[in-house]
């Protein structure tokens, strides 16, 4: 039996751990749930920064924003994700955004995580809340700009009890069609 080749760095000792994972388990691990993996990893080891690289594959395979050999499309995610009735009315191609920016998202799993353990399923809860993508038109994006709300949510909504996703859009008078969260 030849002996596997070492791995030179972490990461890809924890991709190759998660790929005989996927391989021999015996219930199938999804795509969607290797996702949820990379990004637990990633909070465990307090890497902040790399997680928001995970956002958009998680996104796409829990929505099923897929091409057709199974990879996440950001091309297919703002075809089919929520848009916007400004969007919809102007007949714009549209920017992919997400409902929470990146950043607050992040933000809560660091607070959820000093707060103390934070299981794989908290985790999930958290994204499932909070992690979604929805289309807008380039008068949005200004708008969210303008209101200082391209990448943080409204000083009010992280002090709340009843954390609305979609509130940032609220405020500058977005509605969506198909936005069930």
């Amino acid at each position: 039996m030849i002996a596997p080749a070492p791995i030179a760095d972490f990461q890809g000792a924890k991709y190759a751990i998660l790929a005989v994972l996927k391989a021999t388990s015996p219930c199938a691990m999804t795509d969607h749930l290797v996702e949820l993996q990379h990004i637990y990893l990633e909070i465990q080891a307090e890497r902040w920064q790399h997680i928001e690289r995970f956002f958009l594959p998680y996104v796409c395979y829990r929505e099923h924003y897929l091409t057709s050999q199974n990879k996440p499309d950001w091309q297919i995610a703002r075809a089919h994700a929520p848009k916007s009735q400004r969007l919809i009315a102007s007949g714009e191609r549209g920017q992919l955004e997400p409902l929470v920016p990146y950043s607050s998202v992040i933000g809560l799993l660091k607070s959820k995580a000093r707060e103390g353990a934070l299981s794989l399923e908290d985790v999930q809860s958290l994204l499932d809340q909070f992690l979604h993508l929805v289309v807008i038109c380039e008068a949005e994006l200004s708008a969210l700009k303008l209101a200082g709300l391209s990448a943080n949510m409204p000083p009010n909504w992280y002090r709340s009890l009843n954390q609305k996703p979609s509130v940032r859009f609220e405020q500058i008078g977005s509605e969506f069609r198909d936005l069930s969260i």
